[in-house]
């Protein structure tokens, strides 16, 4: 198994040829914090918590992707909230 390749937000992992029909447990705390998604082979999979910390990923038969990645909860509201409040304050200092 190669190690996992990083990207700006997240893993991407190849599997062997034989990895389907099993459990990945990757040493990653993905399971503990909201934001992480799953996808094998491009489908949305549950991340799991294993060993307490670990993550785990249930690989179906034929399995050959996966790929975790993060993206902040509420970034969008906030970001919604703020730019809101920049013209609210435009509009009253003009």
């Amino acid at each position: 198994l190669d190690p996992p390749r990083q990207v700006w937000n997240g893993l991407d992992l190849d599997l062997p040829d034989d990895a389907g029909g099993a459990w990945l447990v990757l040493a990653e705390t993905c399971a503990l914090y909201p934001g992480w998604t799953a996808r094998v082979d491009g489908v949305a999979t549950p991340i799991h918590r294993a060993n307490g910390a670990a993550t785990a990923l249930w690989l179906p038969d034929g399995a050959r992707r996966v790929e975790l990645r993060y993206r902040t909860p509420r970034l969008r509201l906030g970001l919604a909230i703020s730019a809101a409040t920049a013209l609210a304050v435009g509009a009253l200092l003009a």
